[in-house]
C-alpha cells in the first residue's frame, strides 16, 4: 500500500513505465564510464529495496549535457560534476543537489623535456602558447579545464591553443610525439584505469601537480567546488611506493529538478548519503573511501594539532603564573 501511494504522488514524466515496474531515468555519461557502470546500478539496487522502484541510465556525452537535459525538462534526475554545476549556476535555479556520490580527479599529463613541468608553466606570460588537449566539447573534462582557466587571473587564455578530442589515449600518444604540451582529463582516481597506466608505463610521460589557490575559492551552495588531494596514479609494490599526484578533485553530485516529487527526492537523498552505496571494489567506491580516509586523517591531524596547541598554551600559562609568584615572593621578602 505504501508503494502504491508513493507512485501515485510522483509525476509520470519522471518514469518510463514497463509492465508494472516504474523506472527512474538518470542522466549518466558515456556507456563505459563509472556513472553508467557503477553509480546508477548502485542507486537502482537501493531504490528497488527502499521504494520498489527501478533506475536506469540515460547515456550522454557527460555532465554538461545532463545539466542541459535537466533544465529542458527532459530528465528529472542526473549525475553532474559539481564544478559543471557551478559553471552553469546562472541558469540552474530549477535544480537541487540531492547528495555527493564520489570524487573525481583532474589529471594532467606532460612530456619529459617538454614545455610543462608544473602548474606554474600555465601562468608564464612570456612563454610561447601551449597546446592543451582537454577532452570532447561539452565533456566534464573540457568544462573543468574551461572553468579552471577562467578562475586564475594570472592565466591569459590567449596563451593556449585548446584541442577538443574525445580519444584520450590517442591524445597521449600525440603528447609523447610532441604535438601536444599537456593532456588533461577528469577520472575517478583508479590506478587500474587504462589511461592512467598508459601514462605511468610510458617513460616519456608524467602527471603534473595541479593545485592553485584560486581554484579553492568557488563554492556551490554550501559545498566547496574543488578540494586538493594526493591521488594515487600507480599501485606500487604490495601497496608501497605508489606514485601520487597533488591535484584537484570535484564531486559527482546527484542532481534533480526542483519540481521533482518531494518523497522521491527524500528517498534519493537518503540513498546518496549511504556510505555503503558504492561497491568497494569499483573505481567509484575506492575513490569515495580514499577521500573519506584522507579527510579522516586530516581531521585527526587537525585535532592533534589543536590538542598540542592547547597543551602548550596551558603550560605557558602555568609557567607565567609560576614566574609571577616567584617575582611577587622576591618583592615581599624585600
Amino acid at each position: 500500500m505504501k508503494t502504491i501511494q508513493l507512485l501515485a504522488l510522483i509525476p509520470l514524466t519522471t518514469f518510463a513505465l514497463s509492465g508494472f515496474a516504474a523506472e527512474l531515468k538518470i542522466g549518466a555519461g558515456p556507456e563505459d564510464g563509472e556513472y553508467n557502470q557503477t553509480i546508477v546500478p548502485a542507486i537502482d539496487a537501493a531504490l528497488s529495496e527502499s521504494a520498489d522502484l527501478r533506475a536506469s541510465s540515460v547515456i550522454s556525452p557527460g555532465s554538461q549535457a545532463n545539466v542541459e537535459q535537466l533544465l529542458a525538462g527532459e530528465l528529472s534526475v542526473a549525475l553532474v560534476q559539481l564544478d559543471v554545476l557551478a559553471l552553469n549556476s546562472a541558469t540552474d535555479e530549477n535544480l537541487q543537489v540531492l547528495g555527493l556520490i564520489a570524487p573525481e580527479a583532474l589529471l594532467c599529463a606532460a612530456k619529459e623535456g617538454g614545455k610543462v613541468r608544473s602548474y606554474y608553466n600555465l601562468t608564464d606570460k612570456y612563454a610561447d602558447p601551449l597546446v592543451l588537449s582537454i577532452g570532447a566539447p561539452g565533456s566534464g573534462s573540457a568544462r573543468t579545464m574551461e572553468f579552471l582557466l577562467s578562475l586564475d587571473s594570472g592565466i591569459n587564455p590567449d596563451k593556449f591553443n585548446l584541442v577538443y578530442e574525445s580519444n584520450t589515449l590517442a591524445e597521449l600518444d600525440r603528447l609523447a610525439a610532441g604535438s601536444r604540451d599537456l593532456v588533461c582529463f577528469v577520472r575517478m582516481p583508479n590506478p587500474d584505469n587504462e589511461i592512467l597506466k598508459h601514462v605511468v608505463d610510458n617513460d616519456e610521460l608524467f602527471f603534473i601537480d595541479f593545485v592553485n589557490a584560486s581554484a579553492l575559492e568557488p563554492t556551490y551552495g554550501d559545498e566547496q567546488v574543488y578540494q586538493t588531494m594526493l591521488v594515487p596514479v600507480s599501485k606500487g609494490v604490495f601497496g608501497l611506493g605508489a606514485e601520487k599526484v597533488d591535484t584537484l578533485t570535484t564531486w559527482v553530485a546527484l542532481v534533480a529538478r526542483s519540481d521533482i516529487d518531494p518523497q522521491l527526492a527524500e528517498t534519493l537523498r537518503t540513498i546518496a548519503a549511504d556510505p555503503e552505496l558504492l561497491p568497494p571494489t569499483t573505481a567509484a567506491g575506492k575513490a569515495k573511501r580514499m577521500y573519506s580516509s584522507a579527510k579522516e586523517k586530516t581531521s585527526e591531524f587537525t585535532q592533534s594539532a589543536k590538542e598540542k596547541a592547547a597543551d602548550l598554551t596551558a603550560k605557558a600559562k602555568a609557567k607565567a603564573i609560576e614566574l609571577k609568584e616567584k617575582v611577587q615572593g622576591a618583592v615581599d621578602t624585600q
